[in-house]
């Protein structure tokens, strides 16, 4: 069994344990609890859970007293100490009593300004620390809860997180909660719009969500790419392929789209052909193969590649002509190095060009430095010569 399948099946039996011994616990049954929970003891981290448990527990019997004679800020004060308490069924049965309450006062707040009835509706809870300040906003300030309804009937979440970064209390309410499944809703059909394509539409919901903190960087990226496949397609559309190409190559992720594919196909198929042709040496028909692609900024390094093949093939065919001058061959050789780079295959056919015509050629350390194969495109500005060698008779 591999670690992670073993780790897998370690943590689900642990899960099914703890809760079970959790219900022991709360039908106050706590050997039978500990006795469930002995296999794991001496665990590392494992056991400092269970002896938590075990103390939070002890503390049950009194909490439920406070909750049944009603001394909830007692209650909820035990429960901060020992926060296993908040998972008990007794604990969540309050938690829906308080959450109950607090929609029906504001209710009443919203629909009648009635904060005399508010109040005693809340009245079990007035005094809970930590219901306190929802309830004072309430009754004091009830327009918070008329902006954050307000935001979220607008989807306009920038103007509920920027409510709720004031009163961060808010994240207890049930707008709050509402909002991050609207958002959650919203990010998910975001991205079933874009397996449809429908990237206008991907770019609305994105925009939504962009200020939800847990959604952020799903929304971003999702609005990148909807608004990168818009101009893509705008310009495929218009046959501006130069345009596409760079887009393509600034955004790869456009590869998914059926056009740029299509796109890719012509590109490689181009490139094979002029693949061909460098091998003969043929600059000219590798630029009138690209056309206006030839100059294109993005694709320099592979039509960089293929130049040194052609420049390369020429040098070898014709450096050992007698109808050309030393002169003609150092020329050729250092406008190779200044528009291409000073690499390997120009180093040997230098050496070879030394022992067999004893050329001269000095260089000095910028010479010699590796270069991209996209400089030449910013040397020549894409007026290559067809022919590397400069010479007044024919090779």
């Amino acid at each position: 069994m591999s670690s992670s399948k073993a780790k897998k099946l370690f943590d689900d039996t642990w899960d099914k344990t703890y809760n079970a011994a959790f219900s022991y616990l709360v039908k106050k049954e706590p050997k039978k609890a500990q006795a469930l929970l002995s296999a794991f003891q001496g665990v590392p981290k494992i056991t400092n859970i269970i002896q938590t448990l075990f103390r939070d527990f002890d503390a049950y019997d009194r909490f439920s007293q406070l909750v049944s004679s009603k001394k909830l800020p007692a209650a909820y004060s035990i429960s901060e100490q020992f926060p296993s308490l908040k998972k008990t069924p007794l604990f969540l049965q309050l938690e829906n009593i308080w959450h109950q309450a607090f929609e029906k006062a504001k209710k009443t707040m919203l629909d009648k300004n009635d904060a005399g009835t508010a109040k005693l509706i809340l009245n079990d809870f007035n005094n809970v620390p930590p219901k306190m300040p929802l309830i004072q906003t309430l009754i004091n300030d009830p327009d918070v809860f008329k902006n954050l309804l307000l935001g979220l009937k607008e989807k306009d979440f920038k103007k509920l997180l920027t409510i709720i970064a004031k009163h961060t209390y808010l994240k207890e309410t049930h707008e709050y909660q509402q909002a991050m499944e609207l958002a959650d809703k919203i990010i998910d059909g975001a991205k079933i719009k874009l397996k449809e394509k429908d990237f206008k539409t991907v770019h609305t919901y994105a925009e939504l969500v962009l200020h939800v903190p847990h959604l952020k960087e799903q929304a971003e990226v999702l609005n990148n790419y909807a608004l990168a496949a818009q101009k893509f397609l705008k310009v495929y559309e218009n046959q501006d392929f130069e345009k596409a190409y760079t887009l393509l190559d600034e955004y790869p992720f456009l590869i998914e789209l059926e056009e740029a594919q299509d796109l890719e196909k012509k590109w490689k198929e181009m490139v094979l052909s002029c693949e061909e042709l460098a091998y003969k040496g043929n600059i000219q028909k590798i630029k009138e193969t690209l056309g206006v692609f030839f100059v294109l900024k993005s694709r320099a390094n592979r039509v960089g590649a293929l130049l040194k093949t052609a420049y390369l093939v020429q040098i070898k065919r014709y450096a050992s002509s007698a109808k050309l001058s030393n002169a003609d061959i150092i020329k050729a050789l250092n406008l190779y190095i200044v528009m291409l780079s000073y690499d390997p295959e120009i180093e040997l056919i230098i050496q070879k060009l030394k022992k067999l015509r004893k050329i001269e050629l000095e260089l000095g350390e910028n010479e010699m430095e590796a270069k991209e194969d996209d400089v030449w495109l910013e040397y020549t500005n894409g007026n290559v010569p067809f022919l590397i060698f400069k010479s007044d008779s024919s090779v």
